[in-house]
């Protein structure tokens, strides 16, 4: 029972942040911070990674979300000197709008069941679950590169284009 499965679009959070709290959003998006992670999966890892939880691009818009508890590490830059505090309640204000009825969608995926969706921009989570006799969970992670994807992408629409020029 239980295991809910929640999701928000991290874009229209950070863009109702702007516009409500534009502090929050300057703190998010200019400092960096470290997100760790560790262990063994069918490999041994040792993962980190400093950056915004907001990313924006050279223009100002946003393109990409950061934001887990799970892996966020416990070093700041040197740059949030004396603004830790504030950097917090900027990360608070971020959490609750996206827990807001506005941004959550909630539901429980069934058997066979599958949700694909951008990593970097979709936040997502559930809720806590209890597994009866017999029964088991069953998760299965794929990631795709975009790197990869767009290049690809180039690839076909070049050869689209050369095989209309023939």
């Amino acid at each position: 029972t239980g295991g809910t499965s929640h999701y928000c679009d991290g874009f229209s959070v950070a863009s109702k942040l702007r516009d409500k709290n534009p502090n929050a959003f300057h703190m998010l998006s200019q400092y960096p911070i470290q997100y760790a992670d560790s262990g063994k999966d069918c490999l041994d890892y040792n993962m980190e990674h400093w950056r915004t939880p907001i990313k924006l691009n050279r223009l100002g818009e946003i393109i990409g979300i950061y934001f887990s508890s799970i892996v966020r590490g416990s070093r700041y830059s040197a740059s949030l000197n004396g603004r830790l505090l504030e950097w917090y309640e900027a990360y608070y204000a971020f959490s609750h709008l996206m827990y807001t009825p506005e941004f959550l969608i909630e539901f429980k995926l069934e058997p066979g069941q599958m949700v694909v969706f951008d990593n970097q921009r979709i936040l997502h989570g559930r809720s806590g679950f209890v597994l009866e006799d017999g029964n088991y969970r069953y998760l299965e992670l794929v990631y795709l590169d975009w790197d990869e994807a767009w290049s690809k992408a180039r690839v076909l629409m070049a050869k689209m284009d050369a095989d209309s020029k023939v």
